[in-house]
């Protein structure tokens, strides 16, 4: 019984010792190749206009001019709209 238990131990150790040793001879990974690539943004031409601010006309009624102040936010948001993607653009990092 005792001589099977050595036998035993034997073959475990050259079994994880064979492990070891042909873990050895494996290729090394390739080397990992990185590169940075710098890209410059350019803006599209629309975000480079704003819609053009209204001209007020011939104002007969409160009506006229409401309709003007309307008109006028609306160009004023385009244009914030517009300032707004030129930030987003730029705060992008670079090489995205």
């Amino acid at each position: 019984m005792r001589h099977r238990t050595i036998i035993a131990v034997q073959m475990l150790t050259v079994a994880v010792l064979a492990g070891v040793l042909l873990a050895g001879c494996a290729p090394a990974p390739p080397p990992v190749q990185t590169r940075t690539i710098e890209e410059r943004v350019t803006v599209p031409k629309a975000l480079l206009t704003c819609a053009p601010a209204p001209v007020l006309g011939v104002v007969k009624t409160q009506k006229d001019v409401g309709d003007f102040i309307i008109r006028l936010d609306a160009a004023g948001e385009d244009c914030r709209d517009t300032v707004a993607s030129i930030a987003a653009i730029e705060a992008e990092p670079a090489g995205k």
